[in-house]
């Protein structure tokens, strides 16, 4: 076991991309830029649900839809981060 944090792990599984085999990892942000990887596929899905229930971030964020909710609070934290 290795300890990662406060985790024990087993030695192959360090990190969250533990289970993406080397073909995803070339689709990955590798970390060289510093921003995040959001799939293709799901952008601009948040905004068309706002757009489409005409709610606001805030109301998404007490969705009973998990998903919605996820991505609501993403959102916000989103808006914090410094841009370039």
């Amino acid at each position: 076991m290795k300890y990662v944090g406060a985790v024990a792990a087993p030695v192959g599984i360090v990190g969250l991309g533990a289970n993406i085999t080397s073909d995803q990892k070339n689709t990955y942000n590798s970390g060289k830029d510093k921003g995040i990887h959001i799939n293709p596929k799901n952008r601009g899905k948040f905004n068309a649900l706002k757009k489409r229930t005409g709610k606001t971030t805030e109301q998404l964020t007490h969705s009973k839809n998990p998903l919605t909710r996820k991505r609501a609070i993403f959102a916000q934290n989103a808006k914090k981060w410094k841009k370039k």
